[in-house]
């Protein structure tokens, strides 16, 4: 079967105009360094997408070795050889570290002067999108949001007494939002997950909140942030766009 795919990858590949290639870095595996390729080529006017391969950076993440793994990829799994990469590969997508992207002597730039001088290098969009939506974090109102979903977090976190008795409560009024959500900032659209909790949760906080209002100093805290009117009506807007923004992402 692995033969069969390998053999349509090839003529895939070798009939195609040009291509375009997207790698990344990716470490979650075993904590070592790897690197996928994705290969997007155009038959007959129509897009087609190709995984090509998941390496392992034995020799280390340098970007000679990256350049080689790349180019050893196509040559394995594409069918090329170095002069039909060289004519064929059009664009370069990363997710624009500086390992790839950088301003001198790094991958893309390694292959523009080395190999094909007529190479485009692309910072993922995906990743730029999401960086963008990081930068929201300045704003006065999303940092004060992000400030009461890490209180709420912790609130809960430091206490199995309140996570208990939230837990309890939200069995009663039955909106199953047992799970306390943080605001991760390495996850994509990080303020999501903990945002859409909060407003689904709104009505329950609040209860628990004034339950125990007077007892803990965070409570009263958290209270007061949750009823600023600033709160209650960026809650809607903001989730709205940032649902918009993933699925943007998403089909990315």
């Amino acid at each position: 079967m692995h033969r069969v795919v390998l053999t349509v990858i090839k003529e895939i590949i070798l009939i195609s105009s040009f291509l375009s290639i997207f790698v990344g870095e990716v470490n979650i595996i075993d904590n070592q360094n790897w690197i996928f390729v994705h290969c997007y080529v155009v038959v007959g006017w129509k897009q087609v997408f190709i995984f090509l391969t998941l390496e392992r950076l034995v020799e280390g993440g340098t970007i000679v070795n990256i350049k080689n793994v790349i180019l050893v990829a196509f040559i394995t799994y594409g069918g090329f050889i170095n002069e039909q990469i060289f004519e064929c590969l059009m664009c370069l997508r990363t997710d624009g570290v500086s390992t790839f992207q950088g301003v001198q002597s790094k991958v893309i730039v390694l292959m523009k002067t080395q190999q094909t001088h007529f190479l485009i290098g692309i910072h993922c969009m995906t990743h730029k999108t999401n960086l963008v939506m990081q930068s929201l974090s300045s704003m006065p109102m999303v940092s004060k949001m992000e400030d009461l979903f890490q209180s709420i977090y912790g609130y809960f976190f430091s206490s199995p007494k309140h996570h208990l008795e939230f837990t309890k409560l939200v069995e009663i009024v039955e909106t199953k939002g047992l799970k306390v959500f943080q605001n991760v900032k390495t996850k994509w659209i990080n303020m999501l997950a903990p945002l859409k909790w909060v407003g689904k949760e709104f009505k329950t906080l609040i209860v628990k909140m004034v339950a125990n209002n007077g007892f803990v100093e965070a409570t009263k805290t958290n209270l007061v942030n949750l009823c600023d009117v600033g709160t209650i009506s960026g809650i809607p807007c903001i989730l709205s766009m940032l649902e918009s923004i993933n699925a943007l992402i998403k089909f990315a």
